[in-house]
């Protein structure tokens, strides 16, 4: 029962990147870290699922592939044409949106490696640099982490390691932030959140968790609109925290718990995340061009809403839905499935 989760993250980052000033941009930035940490969770839980016959490890990198690139290439080739025929409200919404100028910032923008480090000042899409992280993360988890927890642990423990050295040192926030060390934290949260669920089906059993487990999150991303230094330090490392508890809550929900009508709408909000996530700059682009905005704010919010909803749904019919079927192949089937169970992970959850 993920979906919702990762919808509502999506629409934060939309509204605090196209309406900064209602919120900030602490909100988005909690939420992107959120997403990390529900990656490895998930990442965790698909591993130790599947992907456990030989050459698991090339079917999972595969998956993870088809998953990742052709959404992306989709919504950067809508960007590319927006850079062409529109570059001056490309530019004038976001300024590292622009063509690339050499052949080195046409390959980041293709491959998507290399897009959190220098190269990222000139990106199509803008929120590429997570994804390029989150690839590295795949490839740490089904490289080295895999199955093994004390692997996990030791993988946290880094990350906080890093986190704590850049508080002492008084790193900028870039770089507690936007960078494959810091990021190694929230995903490794999210590892041990499945490593440890036997722990959360004790403690975390009571019903009244749901929402308090919300209400925290979204009351720490709200506290930055009013106290400006909270949001760099204390709200930054509270939302990993707040942002465990939720998935943890969140995690023991099955599908089977909840009405059937919740169950498929989570499955549908979810499907749209990614798509969200990707295409809300280039909407915003659209909209600007359209002469119904001319700024960040507001109305550029309002009316590009619709259009990343519609454009996210173009996405996922027309690129992601045809391609479940050889991801489904490639992907085979998870190992309650194979041992008869009736608890099989939700299609949603798999790579």
């Amino acid at each position: 029962m993920f979906g919702s989760v990762r919808f509502a993250l999506a629409q934060i980052v939309v509204l605090t990147h196209l309406w900064p000033e209602l919120l900030g941009i602490w909100a988005g930035t909690y939420a992107v870290f959120c997403f990390f940490i529900v990656s490895g969770y998930l990442m965790a839980r698909t591993l130790d699922r599947g992907y456990t016959a030989p050459g698991g490890t090339r079917r999972f990198f595969v998956n993870r592939a088809l998953r990742i690139y052709p959404p992306y290439l989709a919504v950067l080739l809508l960007a590319v044409v927006l850079g062409y025929f529109a570059a001056d409200d490309v530019h004038s919404l976001n300024p590292r949106m622009r063509l690339p100028s050499n052949a080195l910032h046409w390959a980041s923008n293709l491959l998507i490696f290399g897009l959190h480090q220098a190269q990222r000042a000139v990106t199509l899409v803008p929120p590429a640099w997570s994804i390029d992280l989150e690839l590295w993360l795949y490839l740490a988890i089904g490289l080295v982490l895999r199955r093994r927890t004390g692997a996990v642990v030791a993988f946290t423990a880094l990350g906080a390691a890093f986190a704590v050295h850049c508080l002492i040192t008084e790193a900028p926030f870039v770089r507690r932030y936007a960078t494959l060390p810091a990021a190694m934290l929230p995903f490794g949260v999210g590892a041990l959140v499945y490593h440890c669920r036997s722990l959360i089906d004790r403690y975390l059993g009571s019903s009244w968790h749901l929402a308090a487990a919300t209400v925290l999150f979204l009351a720490n991303a709200l506290i930055p609109a009013l106290f400006r230094s909270y949001g760099p330090t204390a709200g930054f490392y509270a939302s990993v925290v707040l942002g465990a508890y939720l998935l943890a809550v969140f995690s023991r929900l099955h599908p089977r718990s909840v009405p059937a009508c919740f169950s498929n709408l989570d499955l549908k909000l979810g499907a749209l995340s990614y798509p969200i996530f990707l295409c809300h700059w280039n909407v915003g682009v659209i909209v600007i061009a359209s002469g119904l905005a001319f700024k960040l704010g507001s109305e550029l919010f309002l009316w590009s809403l619709p259009g990343v909803w519609l454009l996210a749904y173009a996405i996922h019919v027309g690129v992601e839905r045809p391609l479940e079927r050889l991801r489904d192949r490639i992907r085979g089937r998870p190992r309650e499935e194979l041992a008869g169970s009736t608890t099989a992970a939700p299609r949603l959850a798999a790579p």
